[in-house]
């Protein structure tokens, strides 16, 4: 079983940092071209199955994969639903970063990099 997904956004235009965009040679993240607003990803591949290790975010590690929060808007906040979770959110989404570990998974946090499904604008 798997999912195919298209149409998520970079917003480069965060008000926390810089964003990033997705470097399509070497497949991972990379800083946002100078003045570009929003990238696109390409097409996702979902493969669904349950990691309990990494589902505990707590234990997070600055090396590997960057877990990209992954919204409905460019909101980026929601109103709690009966669960606890924001109702903007939707899920993070494993992304490589360069393999050098130049920018590990904490550069994009400080960054406040975060994937989008649809623009308010």
């Amino acid at each position: 079983m798997y999912c195919h997904a298209w149409g998520y956004l970079f917003d480069t235009r965060c008000s926390v940092g810089y964003g990033a965009r997705w470097y399509r040679d070497f497949q991972c993240l990379a800083e946002p071209h100078k003045g570009q607003l929003y990238d696109t990803m390409p097409v996702i591949h979902f493969i669904p199955h349950v990691d309990l290790k990494k589902a505990m975010l707590w234990e997070y590690d600055d090396f590997g994969p960057y877990l990209c929060p992954t919204y409905k808007t460019s909101t980026r906040s929601g109103l709690l639903s009966t669960t606890g979770m924001s109702t903007n959110y939707i899920a993070p989404i494993s992304l490589p970063t360069p393999e050098d570990n130049s920018k590990p998974p904490s550069y994009w946090v400080c960054q406040g990099v975060a994937m989008l499904c649809a623009l308010n604008d």
